[in-house]
């Protein structure tokens, strides 16, 4: 069981990051625009239209984003071992024994390492950078780690 590397790790979660906000945009957009004419529906403040709708449309922008990464993560991580961004990288994520996370392991390690990203202004997820295990928080709390260069029938 190889271990993977913390650029490899983080490009994997660019992809990642890059393919949500593509999917986010493609949902978003036929909710916030007129189909016909192509201009917003929803007004920005100074627009003068309607600024007490702005904080509802944010509140459904993050719900919305919350939703997807939860789904995204979990899904991909308890199903697949992987998300599509790990998959082009060739990485996995697994418990040291090889096995699989549940979808409740996923979903937690999502949510800490979001928060603890935040708060440690990226401490936690650097840490994988230079721990003997190659860890950052959140694998060392949900007890996971990321290989690379194997495939799931040989990791158990």
């Amino acid at each position: 069981m190889e271990l993977a590397g913390f650029g490899r790790r983080y490009l994997a979660f660019v992809l990642d990051i890059l393919f949500l906000e593509l999917t986010g945009a493609l949902i978003l957009t036929p909710l916030i625009t007129d189909g016909a004419t192509g201009s917003l529906v929803m007004s920005l403040p100074g627009d003068g239209v309607s600024e007490s709708a702005f904080p509802v449309f944010l509140a459904q922008y993050f719900f919305l984003g919350a939703a997807l990464w939860s789904i995204y993560f979990t899904c991909f991580n308890s199903v697949a071992g992987r998300t599509p961004g790990k998959r082009l990288l060739g990485l996995w994520v697994c418990h040291p024994d090889g096995k699989s996370l549940s979808a409740a392991t996923a979903l937690g390690r999502l949510w800490v390492s979001l928060i603890a990203g935040t708060l440690t202004l990226g401490l936690s997820y650097s840490w994988a950078g230079w721990d003997r295990w190659r860890q950052g928080w959140h694998d060392k709390l949900f007890k996971t780690v990321v290989i690379q260069n194997t495939t799931r029938s040989n990791r158990l």
